[in-house]
């Protein structure tokens, strides 16, 4: 389901339907940060890419600062 949903997301934002792709992506990074508590060195990558593609598309839906943020955690 989680992979499924970031899949969706890139989809739905080639799509050109960048607001159904942001609560897609927002539901795959929300179930990677907790999957990354647990263990951190196996979905830590994951979140990541996921937080990047988040920060894509708010920065398509004009929400920079949130992009600006997305992409500061998934640099840490």
């Amino acid at each position: 389901m989680d992979r499924w949903c970031g899949g969706a997301g890139l989809a739905l934002a080639q799509l050109g339907r960048s607001a159904g792709a942001l609560s897609v992506t927002e539901e795959a990074v929300a179930i990677y940060r907790k999957l990354a508590d647990t263990d951190p060195d196996r979905y830590r990558p994951d979140l990541a890419d996921f937080l990047s593609d988040l920060a894509a598309i708010l920065s398509s839906l004009d929400g920079h600062s949130e992009a600006d943020q997305a992409r500061r955690e998934a640099r840490s």
